[in-house]
């Protein structure tokens, strides 16, 4: 072997490694990219007078779905002899919207912290991810013992 020979491989491994983090950095770019594009996408939706909020609402009060479900479910509870029974529906629907709102924003916001809380400890979340892991490879041994069985 040539001490050429010899040179050109290891440039070839350096220019390997260069080329892994010249890539592992151009992804980090390309997240960086699509985080400033995603914050641009609002941006433009605001400019364009969009209310993603009205929107939103518009849409959960004509959905047919729960409509029917609050129809059906709320009948058990209205009085046929009220004089309004309209009133009764309004008031049972305002409380699943109350309760609702309370459970929706428990979950916004425990999921922030948590997701806050992940991004910092990387070994926490490694740790847990090993765990549920090893939770669900032990449901698998006990379902495929179980029907074996």
């Amino acid at each position: 072997m040539t001490p050429a020979r010899g040179a050109g491989r290891t440039r070839g491994r350096g220019a390997r490694r260069g080329r892994g983090a010249a890539a592992a950095l151009s992804t980090d770019a390309a997240e960086a990219a699509g985080a400033r594009a995603g914050q641009g996408a609002v941006a433009k939706a605001r400019a364009a007078g969009e209310r993603p909020f009205r929107r939103a609402l518009v849409v959960s009060l004509l959905n047919p779905k729960a409509i029917l479900f609050f129809i059906s479910f709320f009948v058990q509870f209205v009085d046929p002899d009220y004089p309004h029974p309209v009133l009764s529906f309004v008031a049972l629907g305002a409380w699943a919207q109350l309760f609702s709102i309370a459970y929706l924003s428990v979950l916004i916001f425990s999921g922030t912290f948590l997701a806050a809380t992940f991004r910092r400890r990387k070994r926490l979340t490694a740790g847990l991810s090993a765990g549920a892991g090893a939770a669900f490879l032990g449901f698998a041994v006990k379902l495929s013992l179980a029907s074996a069985g």
